[in-house]
C-alpha cells in the first residue's frame, strides 16, 4: 500500500515558469503542510538554478517533506491538482493548453494579468469547465492583513480610493487596486481612462514589456471610483491607499503595515511575501477545493475592460501603433 511518503501518493502540483514570481511560489509551497509532487516545467535553466537556490534558501527545515522535480511538460502526469502558471502574459495562454491537453488538471492559478490580448480571454473559460476551478493571484485577497481589512470595507457602500504607486508601476499594479475596490463592494468595474502628461511607456524590468508613470481612473457599476497614480521622483517604495466612505474613511500604509479607520481604529499587520502565500493557498485547494483569490470567470470581465481601455489609449498616442500594449 503506497503512502503520502511515496512521492507517486502526492498531491501533484505543476508550476509553470519559474521566473521571479514563479521562483516565489516555489519557495512559498514549502510552507504547505501535506506533502507534495512538484513539477517545475521551465526551459530557461540560468531561472532554473535561481529557482533552486531559493527553494533550498527555504526548504532546510522542510527537507522530504516535499519532493521537487523540474522536467518537461511530456512528463507531467496526467492527474494535476494545481497548475500555477507564472509565466508572462504573452505566454500564458499557450502555457496552459499545453498542460492541459490530455491532462485533468482539478485547479488553476494565472498570475496577472492573464493576458494582454481581449480576444483571449474567453480561452480562460476552458479551464473551468469539466470540473476544473480557476483563480487569478490577487494576492491582497489571501494576506491575513488586508483579509481583516476586506472584512471591514465589506457592505459599507459607494467608496472613492486613491492610491499612489512608486515609479513606473502603472500598467503593473493598477489591476490589483480594481480587483480590491471589486472585493469591498461587489461592483464590477464598467470603464477606465488612462492618461496624464507621464503616461509613457517605458522598458520594464522584464525583457520585452514595459510600465509607465501616469494615471489610472476606473468607474464601477454601483458608483464607486478609484484613482491610481504613479509618479516620476516619487520616493515611495509600498503603495499607499486613501479610501472615502459616506461614514467613514481609511488610510493604508502598506510601508508601515497600519491601516487607520476614521471611525474605527487602526488594523496594524503587515504586507505577506508570495513566498509565505502560495503554501496556504495551495493547501486550502487540496483540502477544502476552493481558496479566497478572485474567479477567473469573474476577473476576464476586468482585465477585458481594462485592456479594451488600455490599447485603445495605446493606438492612439503618436506616432501611431499598432497590436497591443506589451504589459504583464
Amino acid at each position: 500500500m503506497s503512502s503520502d511518503n511515496e512521492p507517486n501518493a502526492r498531491p501533484v502540483v505543476v508550476l509553470v515558469g519559474v521566473g521571479e514570481i514563479g521562483s516565489r511560489h516555489l519557495q512559498g509551497l514549502t510552507r504547505c503542510h501535506v506533502p507534495l509532487r512538484i513539477f517545475g516545467v521551465e526551459p530557461n535553466l540560468q531561472r532554473v538554478e535561481v529557482a533552486l537556490d531559493r527553494w533550498k534558501q527555504v526548504n532546510e527545515s522542510n527537507q522530504g517533506i516535499h519532493h521537487l522535480e523540474f522536467s518537461a511538460l511530456r512528463e507531467v502526469p496526467d492527474c494535476v491538482d494545481v497548475a500555477i502558471v507564472a509565466t508572462s502574459a504573452t505566454a500564458r495562454l499557450e502555457a496552459a493548453h499545453s498542460l492541459a491537453q490530455g491532462r485533468k488538471v482539478k485547479s488553476w492559478i494565472f498570475e496577472k494579468w492573464i493576458t494582454n490580448r481581449v480576444d483571449e480571454l474567453p480561452e480562460f473559460l476552458h479551464f473551468c469547465a469539466g470540473g476544473s476551478q480557476a483563480w487569478v493571484n490577487f494576492p491582497r485577497r489571501v494576506m491575513s492583513w488586508y483579509q481583516e481589512i476586506n472584512q471591514l470595507c465589506e457592505q459599507m457602500g459607494v467608496v472613492e480610493v486613491d492610491v499612489k504607486l512608486r515609479p513606473d508601476a502603472l500598467f503593473t499594479n493598477s489591476i490589483h487596486f480594481v480587483d480590491l475596490v471589486e472585493r469591498w463592494t461587489g461592483e464590477n468595474v464598467v470603464s477606465s481612462r488612462w492618461g496624464g502628461v507621464e503616461l509613457i511607456p517605458t522598458a520594464s524590468k522584464r525583457t520585452g514589456f514595459v510600465d509607465s508613470c501616469g494615471q489610472m481612473t476606473a468607474n464601477f457599476s454601483g458608483g464607486s471610483q478609484l484613482k491610481v497614480t504613479s509618479k516620476s521622483g516619487d520616493q515611495r517604495v509600498f503603495p499607499s491607499l486613501r479610501a472615502t466612505w459616506r461614514a467613514d474613511s481609511l488610510r493604508i500604509d502598506e510601508e508601515s503595515g497600519v491601516a487607520s479607520f476614521g471611525s474605527r481604529g487602526e488594523v496594524v499587520g503587515r504586507l505577506t511575501y508570495q513566498s509565505e502565500l502560495s503554501g496556504q493557498v495551495i493547501e486550502g485547494l487540496l483540502r477544502n477545493q476552493t481558496c479566497h483569490l478572485t474567479r477567473v470567470e469573474h476577473s476576464i470581465q476586468t482585465h477585458g475592460i481594462l485592456l479594451h481601455d488600455i490599447n485603445d489609449w495605446w493606438r492612439q498616442t503618436a506616432p501611431p501603433r499598432q497590436g497591443v500594449l506589451p504589459i504583464t
